[in-house]
């Protein structure tokens, strides 16, 4: 089982600096440790910036090809947390980052989401608060240097509809 801890932060809100950071585990132990500056400007929120850790870390596993595999998803959102349980979008600026996560989301049979709170979460809140990419092995390397980077482009760019 895989289990992935998301958090997102901002330095203004809404129209800060956005970062995400994300600690997956496979069973007990840490396999993974990413943070992304996300963007900044008038389209960052704090929703913006846990979605885009919720996304990041289920990149992730679709990057090593882990899509069959049973995933536990947690995060101090209760708004991302509960999207993605009911699998409806978010309003606002987070709108397009919603719709991606619960995209990426259905691709995982074996799905679930929980809401945690802060204080359960202290790893990824300090991924997510100090924005410094982390490169925990060749794979996160290899991912983030390849995909992610590419894919923050496309993901905070947002739309005057989201």
């Amino acid at each position: 089982m895989f289990k992935i801890y998301f958090d997102g932060s901002i330095t203004q809100n809404p129209g800060g600096s956005a970062y995400a950071g994300v600690v997956i585990y496979k069973d007990k132990a840490p396999i993974a440790k990413l943070s992304q500056f996300v963007g900044s400007g008038s389209y960052m929120s704090s929703n913006v910036a846990e979605y885009a850790g919720v996304i990041l870390g289920m990149q992730y596993l679709l990057f090593k090809n882990l899509t069959g595999a049973k995933v536990h998803i947690f995060g101090d959102s209760q708004i991302v947390i509960n999207a993605l349980n009911r699998r409806r979008p978010s309003h606002g600026l987070c709108y397009n980052h919603s719709q991606k996560a619960i995209s990426l989301s259905i691709q995982f049979p074996d799905i679930k989401f929980t809401w945690i709170p802060r204080y359960k979460n202290t790893e990824a809140d300090s991924l997510a608060g100090n924005p410094r990419t982390r490169y925990e092995d060749p794979i996160t390397r290899e991912y983030m240097d390849r995909f992610a980077s590419s894919e923050r482009l496309s993901v905070s760019a947002g739309s005057k509809n989201g």
